[in-house]
């Protein structure tokens, strides 16, 4: 278990509510030596208050609110690390509420592990989309850095020094609206930093409410991700990744689940579409010195 105080970073916009249930669940963690770093996008300036918020009595927990008047969650992010110091951070969104245990279980791996990826379920405890079962499991492999989900998940700071921050043209709040997590953990893979799934570290998330924007722009993330630094890795995964998406198609076709279908349709021909067009950009990720 670790020594030092963890710093839990969650990044906001526009979800004063959800944010309180998101607190009050660190309020009523098993292990109480952390941190809270808010990064604050909120359009009002505030999604909240917590000079009303009574901290169940842990009074050690300290909060700093960070406003920022920019877009991203990969920038949100980044100003959350630079202003950490701490060396252990865990990620969690602000929409759902962390297990009693979630921070327990970092504290007990974050020290044999660089980043640790955590399970996701929904408010109802069925599976969600990014639950990669009840076994936890060593990310050891390319293939498995797709465990991670950035709604819950953490790392020792230090791996920044080595292969830099959040690539900020990724992420929700952009138009390549996700991988940032992956491509953040593809790297610390291809540098020789340790991963480990662990499915005791619980995060109940909503169920999520999608369009076809949304569902676009995942895609359109996805094919950046494989574009990006494209080698003979990259391609694997994208074959992968293809052949996993027609058969999704034809799988739902063929149940008549039209809209699970059109979910798989949009998203494969998103990504083929963003990896085909692909322009080289200035890449935003280097560690801020």
């Amino acid at each position: 278990m670790i020594d030092e105080k963890i710093d839990v970073i969650i990044c906001t916009k526009n979800r004063q509510k959800e944010l309180g249930n998101c607190l009050r669940s660190l309020g009523e963690q098993s292990y109480k030596n952390f941190d809270i770093i808010i990064v604050d996008q909120s359009d009002n300036g505030d999604a909240f208050t917590y000079k009303d918020f009574k901290f169940f009595g842990n009074n050690s927990v300290k909060i700093d609110h960070i406003k920022d008047s920019g877009s991203g969650l990969s920038r949100a992010r980044n100003i959350g690390i630079t202003a950490s110091n701490s060396n252990y951070l865990v990620f969690v969104d602000d929409d759902g509420v962390l297990d009693k245990n979630c921070l327990l279980e970092y504290s007990k791996n974050l020290n044999r592990y660089d980043f640790v990826a955590g399970r996701i379920l929904n408010f109802d405890k069925t599976r969600y989309n990014r639950n990669h079962g009840e076994n936890s499991v060593d990310i050891n492999n390319m293939f498995k850095v797709f465990f991670v989900s950035g709604g819950n998940f953490g790392f020792q700071k230090r791996i920044c020094e080595k292969i830099g921050i959040f690539d900020t043209t990724l992420g929700a709040g952009k138009k390549f609206g996700a991988s940032e997590e992956t491509d953040f953990c593809y790297r610390a893979y291809l540098n020789g930093f340790k991963g480990f799934y662990c499915s005791k570290a619980i995060y109940y998330h909503p169920h999520i409410k999608l369009d076809k924007q949304k569902i676009i722009s995942y895609g359109l993330g996805r094919g950046f991700f494989y574009r990006k630094d494209v080698g003979a890795r990259k391609i694997i995964l994208l074959i992968i990744e293809i052949i996993f998406r027609v058969n999704m198609i034809l799988f739902t076709a063929l149940l008549s689940r039209k809209i699970n279908c059109m979910i798989h349709y949009y998203i494969l021909k998103a990504e083929i579409s963003c990896f085909v067009t692909y322009r080289k950009t200035r890449l935003s990720y280097k560690m801020r010195r």
